[in-house]
């Protein structure tokens, strides 16, 4: 009897452990979806972005500052013949610099405004009869990449190793 208990009162620790733990996991701010559309010579990369979680919602806003969020932290995956686009932080020690200048930078009217622009919105449904806003969005990866320099949070491409 007093083994039972034992059992039955561990397997309640464990269901509310795990009820806790969960109660504390925030949804991650950058939850969307990129494709490649083109590379210009001109340093310009264009991609559609959507955010299935958000589906018709996905405010535009937000798909420009994701753009420029996929562009810094996640790279741009290859498809559509665009080679794949590496992030422009790719270090710990850039991405902590820019963590310094990030609140400032996405602000209201921060310096990510002059990076990133839309082309085109469309609606494509999905498998389960849902709406998806895709925006196709055209970011100065350059210009980006120069102001970063300029702002010593990453080093120039021609300073070497």
């Amino acid at each position: 009897m007093v083994l039972n208990c034992q059992k039955y009162i561990y397997n309640i620790l464990l269901v509310l452990s795990i009820g806790f733990l969960f109660a504390f996991t925030k949804t991650p701010p950058h939850q969307f979806q990129t494709e490649c559309v083109s590379q210009n010579v001109d340093g310009y990369i264009v991609f559609k972005i959507w955010n299935p979680s958000k589906c018709k919602s996905y405010k535009f806003k937000n798909a420009l500052k994701d753009g420029i969020y996929a562009v810094l932290f996640n790279g741009i995956s290859g498809i559509n013949g665009c080679q794949t686009q590496q992030p422009i932080l790719n270090s710990e020690v850039e991405i902590n610099k820019f963590k310094s200048i990030e609140k400032s930078f996405f602000g209201k009217n921060g310096e990510w405004t002059h990076y990133a622009t839309n082309k085109m919105v469309e609606k494509v449904e999905l498998k389960n009869n849902k709406q998806v806003k895709v925006y196709e969005l055209s970011i100065a990866k350059d210009n980006l990449r120069k102001y970063l320099e300029s702002n010593k949070i990453i080093n120039n491409l021609n300073s070497g190793f």
